[in-house]
């Protein structure tokens, strides 16, 4: 494991990983994906979102970007809800509609899994 992807629970609760932390480890991973580090002014990576530890302690959430895709942040705020109880279920998640576009074909009528740029592209657009 690594500390750049920890659920809250797992930093100050048993150390176990339960289903609900893989389902917030996912969300983190996708969001460096999405938005991944950029270069501080040492040539260091530096990530775009609070730390694990300043999640868990309360000090901070880890927000999706303003002008991202409407269902990447609906689907990002659903993985990388702060209360496991009320974090989605990976197979819940599986469901969202930003998966579905991922296994809907493309405008380009060959059945391809294109998703253009869905940091930017609004919900109801084709891809690309």
């Amino acid at each position: 494991f690594s500390a750049h992807y920890l659920a809250p629970e797992f930093v100050f609760g048993t150390g176990v990983g339960t289903p609900a932390s893989d389902v917030y480890a996912f969300g983190l991973t996708a969001y460096d994906v999405f938005f991944p580090p950029v270069l501080d002014e040492n040539g260091d990576e530096k990530l775009q979102r609070p730390s694990c530890l300043e999640v868990a302690q309360g000090k901070a959430k880890v927000e999706v970007p303003v002008g991202a895709d409407a269902a990447l942040r609906e689907v990002l705020a659903k993985a990388l809800e702060v209360r496991p109880e009320r974090r989605l279920t990976a197979a819940q998640l599986l469901q969202h509609r930003f998966f579905a576009r991922a296994r809907a074909p493309c405008g380009d009528g060959k059945g391809g899994g294109g998703w253009g740029d869905v940091r930017k592209c609004g919900v109801e657009s084709e891809c690309e």
